[in-house]
């Protein structure tokens, strides 16, 4: 993880400056209240820094002037700070209006968060068909998140768009190449795939598919205690199976799974 700047430097007499200062102690130059591009990146640090100390009315008005100058984290951030309300006034339009000028910045997280905008209607009228155009150039910069978001909407039809089993695994098969050529786990994938349908509440093909990943011990405990879960609530299955349930559950626990009440 990148270490947060503590001091910036003054460009009349090269002195270093704390972040928390817009004002050099040597020349008593002052940081510009609209930034250079150079100059964003201290506003943004200093931003965060006053953040973390509660300090927000001051840190809103320097992460503002850092995404007026275009400084793409500073755009990001205050973006998902107006979305959620965190340390600014919550402001939808304003929030989504951020993701447009990030995304047409090439920026695969603005995409990804643009996208999920359309498809909710925050800040915007919803429109899953522009939803996908951006999810699909996220995708081509192989954003996890927004491949995931892909696979769950052909999986389940969630915003009206129609269910697809084979695009939806396909976008599998691609997650599982990404992250193996970053050298990551990929396994938890097929548990994931699983959870989908379940979180949509369908709990046959989450059922089915579940069978079908411990026959083949993919997916690892998290595949275990899942289908366990199906068969102590009777979901997706005619009848309840807590002996089986109870036999899994014990054998996800052996395995290392962490359940999630615990």
């Amino acid at each position: 993880m990148k270490e947060r700047a503590t001091v910036w430097i003054c460009p009349l007499c090269s002195s270093a400056n704390d972040v928390e200062s817009g004002k050099c102690f040597v020349c008593d130059y002052e940081l510009p209240k609209i930034p250079s591009a150079e100059d964003a990146a201290i506003f943004y640090e200093q931003a965060l820094d006053l953040f973390e100390k509660g300090r927000d009315e001051k840190a809103a008005e320097l992460l503002r002037a850092a995404a007026e100058a275009k400084h793409l984290p500073a755009i990001l951030d205050l973006a998902a700070r107006c979305k959620a309300g965190r340390g600014v006034a919550r402001d939808d339009v304003q929030a989504y209006k951020l993701y447009v000028q990030a995304a047409k910045k090439n920026s695969p997280e603005g995409q990804f968060e643009l996208a999920q905008c359309c498809l909710c209607g925050i800040g915007t009228k919803p429109d899953a068909e522009r939803a996908l155009k951006w999810l699909n150039k996220a995708i081509v910069k192989e954003y996890l998140p927004a491949m995931r978001l892909m696979m769950e909407l052909y999986m389940t039809g969630a915003y009206g768009v129609p269910v697809n089993g084979r695009e939806a695994n396909e976008i599998l098969n691609r997650m599982r190449q990404v992250l193996i050529s970053r050298g990551q786990d990929a396994e938890y994938l097929y548990a994931d795939h699983a959870e989908i349908y379940m979180n949509a509440h369908m709990y046959e093909q989450a059922l089915n598919c579940l069978e079908f990943l411990a026959a083949a011990r993919r997916g690892g405990p998290k595949v275990l205690y899942l289908l366990a879960k199906c068969y102590e609530k009777g979901l997706g299955c005619r009848f309840k199976h807590p002996f089986k349930a109870a036999r899994l559950y014990k054998k996800a626990r052996k395995q290392g799974f962490v359940f999630p009440e615990e």
